[in-house]
This record gives structure tokens, sequence and C-alpha cells, in this order.
């Protein structure tokens, strides 16, 4: 689902006018009308009912004036109209439709003050225009906090107009003091930081309105415009994109995976990934782990064909049998995942054993997903370690897909440290821009960001080069070691089928989130466990129509 920013949105309103001929006067009455719709037949006020619309200056407070006006005009409700200091010299469409509520014998008064019992409250002050480089003066402040304890109390509503006041509609980058809406109306499309946090939290539910005109007709300015704003991965996404699995189908018509994960002590986490392959529809699933962990992964994963490594003293893996075992393992699969469990040891031989045998990964695998100890282990040789990863990428394997929470990714990018706590889109794609690999950024909306894909042959031809995505699922619940595992295992099982690499590496990261959204949702998601999400697996799977 496509989404847009700031400039985004501003190109796009310029050339729905010019391209359709309809006057943004005309646009903005069909604004005005969705959020008097949306009042009347959704929201419901019961007759008599206060409604404050609260504007500010541009097409924003425009879009809320117009309103007013309509939902005077269509219920039995008590209107009132505030606006900011600045509203009040609007000009253009806006200043017509303030005009317009003044001709009516209407009131405007100042927001400061804004005083309301009980009823809804109408957002339009800031729209798309808000940047957090010119914080919330304190009216908008004190305003904000007024709203914020009449919805504590269940005095007020707020239904916000295009995005609440407040947050930066490209980022979701949101003021000490932004507005929290129960409901936010956007136009055309969505804005980004209705989805990307914080701005996902203040957005409340988020409901798009094309003002009458076809979705394929925006998609077509949109894509002629070049208007590439992150898009948000959902449920709807991955419908059409189930892959067939013929009546007459065997487990050779469905990949084989490789996974090199688990040392002592953390056989776990081996076992979580392994049986997330495995339930990913994967025909194949082929474990290398130390010899120790045999038994406990064959009882766990009876299915999976368990390949042990014999271990030295002391517990690490013997090399030769690292290996070799490898180099079979990567002649044999279609995609392959390293890092879950590896554990970090600390002799300088097993070290350069693991080094090596990530090159050897690297260069042959066909499809490679990095996890974990993976990522920690090239973290660890700096600049050598993007170098692995660009080399790939550039002899034109399928990049790599790395998995790194923010820790992880603090030591994988030490230049982003800062942006990963405050703007992780800029983050993800950094990381991504640095090491040609696809970055799946995890944590609340987890975000996808693909590589450039110039100056390189194309194996994945479909790749879409230089975009990111916004998970649109998932909840607290997945925050306990394991799930991650969980993500990695079903990356690489979707990653081995006959799909297109960035369509399995969405799917993966939506039906994890929403596999965790159902075992959620059967009890308390405080005692939600990762092996609970692998048993609502197949529940999202169809929830998505895959079979």
């Amino acid at each position: 689902m496509r989404t847009l920013g700031k400039t985004e949105q501003r190109t796009l309103d310029r050339l729905v006018s010019q391209d359709s001929g309809l006057p943004a006067l005309l646009l903005m009455e069909g604004a005005a009308r969705a959020v008097a719709e949306y009042v009347t037949r959704v929201l419901k006020p019961a007759s008599g009912s206060t409604i404050a619309v609260c504007c500010g200056r541009g097409n924003n407070g425009g879009d809320g004036y117009a309103a007013a006006r309509l939902l005077l005009a269509c219920g039995d409700y008590q209107l009132q109209v505030y606006e900011t200091a600045a509203a009040a010299g609007n000009q253009g469409d806006a200043a017509i439709n303030r005009q317009a509520w003044l001709q009516m014998g209407r009131l405007i008064q100042p927001l400061e003050q804004f005083k309301l019992q009980t009823g809804l409250v109408i957002d339009a002050v800031f729209g798309s225009g808000f940047t957090c480089d010119r914080p919330l003066d304190p009216v908008l402040a004190g305003w904000s906090q007024k709203l914020e304890a009449g919805r504590a109390d269940g005095r007020y509503q707020v239904l916000a107009v295009d995005i609440p006041s407040g947050v930066e509609a490209g980022t979701g980058k949101a003021d000490p003091h932004a507005l929290h809406a129960d409901v936010t109306l956007s136009f055309f499309y969505a804005k980004t930081g209705c989805y990307a946090y914080p701005g996902r939290d203040l957005a409340g539910l988020t409901v798009v309105s094309e003002l009458g005109l076809p979705q394929s007709y925006l998609d077509r300015l949109a894509r002629q415009a070049g208007l590439q704003a992150p898009e948000v991965i959902t449920r709807e996404d991955l419908v059409p994109w189930a892959p067939a699995r013929p009546a007459e189908s065997h487990k050779g018509s469905f990949g084989k995976c490789l996974l090199w994960a688990g040392s002592p002590g953390m056989g776990g986490a081996a076992v979580l990934a392994l049986q997330a392959a495995l339930r990913s529809g994967v025909g194949y699933t082929k474990a290398l782990i130390p010899e120790s962990l045999y038994a406990a992964a064959l009882t766990a994963c009876p299915s999976a064909l368990i390949q042990p490594l014999s271990e030295q003293d002391g517990g690490a893996v013997d090399p030769s049998a690292l290996q070799v075992s490898l180099k079979d393992g990567l002649s044999w699969c279609d995609s392959c995942l390293a890092g879950p469990g590896l554990g970090q040891p600390a002799e300088p031989d097993t070290r350069q054993a693991r080094w090596e045998a990530m090159e050897n990964l690297t260069a042959t695998a066909p499809r490679l997903v990095l996890d974990a100890d993976a990522l920690n282990m090239l973290a660890a040789r700096g600049g050598a370690g993007r170098e692995l990863l660009q080399s790939r990428f550039r002899s034109g394997l399928a990049p790599a897909v790395l998995t790194p929470h923010p820790g992880e990714y603090q030591r994988l990018c030490p230049e982003g440290a800062t942006l990963v706590r405050t703007d992780r889109l800029k983050a993800a794609k950094l990381l991504s821009d640095l090491t040609g690999a696809v970055v799946v950024l995890k944590g609340a909306g987890t975000i996808v960001a693909f590589p450039q894909a110039s100056g390189r042959r194309q194996t994945e031809p479909d790749l879409p080069a230089n975009r990111l995505w916004i998970n649109s699922s998932g909840n607290p619940a997945q925050a306990k070691a394991g799930s991650g595992d969980i993500l990695a295992g079903l990356l690489a099982g979707l990653l081995a089928q006959p799909l297109p690499l960035w369509q399995a590496v969405l799917a993966a990261v939506f039906l994890h989130g929403s596999a965790a959204d159902l075992a959620a949702g059967r009890q308390a998601g405080r005692a939600v466990l990762p092996g609970d999400t692998l048993d609502t697996l197949g529940l999202a799977f169809r929830s998505c129509k895959w079979q």
C-alpha cells in the first residue's frame, strides 16, 4: 500500500488538479465532504452533540472550515470553529471557505479559547505541513494537552484530517506535544507518518478517501511523477502473491532450505528457526548444528534433515567438518540461513574458521539470510564485512537479507547509531546502501529496505530497487527472545520457494507479525511465547489465502 510524505502529497495534489481539470477548490470540497460523511456515517455523534473544528493556516485549515459548513447542513449538531492566530491570514481556497463560514453568521474563536465539555474534535490545524524543525507553540501544546486529558477520561473523541497535528507526514517523527487522534482520515493515500512510529501510535485508526477518484488513476499519476515514499505491507498485498501448490506437487517442488545455527547453550535458537522454516511450506529443510545438539533438534524437528557437526574439546565445531558440510549444503540448497544461536567464540582459530565459512556462504549461497551472530561476525570485521556483502551484490547474486535488531544495527553501522533511534526509515536505507543488502530492521513497525540496483548484474530482475516498506502487523508480544529466530527461519523457508525475492521477504515479515497478532488474540500478550507464534503461523497463512 502506497503512502505519501509532505512533498509527495503536494506534488500529487498539483498533478491531480492539472491532469483532471478539477480546480483545487473542488478537491478541497471533496476532502471536506469525506470528513463530514465519515463523521455522520461512521462516528455518528448523537443529535445535539457538540463538534469542535480546529483550523490552521493552509489547505488543512480550509478542509476544516468547509467540513464545519457541511456538518452544519447535514445534522442537528452544535458546531464550534476555532483557529490558530496564523489561520486568520489564510489566502486562496482556504480563505474562501473561511469567509463562507463567516458569511453564514457563524463565529470563529481563537484556539487559545478552546473549551468543550464533551464531544467530537476535528483536528485540521497542520495536516501534512508540520515539521519537527518548528515545534508546536505554547498555545498548540496547551490545546493538545487539553485534548489528551479529555480523551483519557472519555469526554472527547478526536478525528485528525490527513495526519495528527505535530506528526511529520514523511517520517512519523512527532513533537512532544503532538495530538493523539482516535481516527485519522487521509486523502488519496495514507501518510507515511501514520504507519511509522511514533506517529503510528498517535494516528489511531487510519482511513483513506480517494475523493471520488479511481485508485488506478491516482496510481498512474503517482508512477508518472516517480513518487517513491515508503509503502506499507498489508494482508491485501499478500493475497495475490500466494504461490501455487498444484495437486501433483511433491517435496522437490517447493525448494530446499539450509540452516547453519546453534551452539552449546543456545540450541533453542536453532530449533525455533528450524521449526519456522518447516512451517513455511518449503519441501526440504536441513540443519547444520553441533553434534551435542543433535538429539534435541531431531526430537523437536523429526521431519528435518539434521546434520551433526563434530566438536572439538571445549565445544567448538571442528573447522574442517564445518567447511565440508557447508560446501555440500550450499551445492544442495535454494536458500541458506546463518546465525541463530551460533554464539561468539573467543578462540582466534574458531573465529577465523567461521569467517572463512562466511566468505564461502556469501560467495555461493543462491539466496542468503544473515541473522544474530552472523551479523555480529560481519560487524566485528568492520569494512571487510560490508565489502563481503557488496561483493556478493555486485557479482549478480541475490542480495543478502540482513535481519538486525537496533543493537545489532548499531554494531553493523556505527554511523547510523543515532538514526536508528530517531529515524528508522533513513537508518534502514543507510545500511542497505552501505552493504548492497536487503535490510529487515526489526522492531515496532519493522522496516524493509531494498538496495540500489546500479552497478550489478540482475539475477533478480524484478527486485524493487531503492524502496522502503513498513510492516503493518505485529505487537509487543513479539518483544521476547526467540521471536527473531522464528522470523529468520520463516524468511529462509520462503526464499527457498518459487517466489520473487522481494515478495518472499515482505510476506515473511507480515506473516510473522500476523501470527503474533493471532497468538495475542488468544491470551494476554505478555504470556505469548515464540512457540505460540509458531502455532498460529498456519492461521496467518490462511488469512492471506496462502494454502
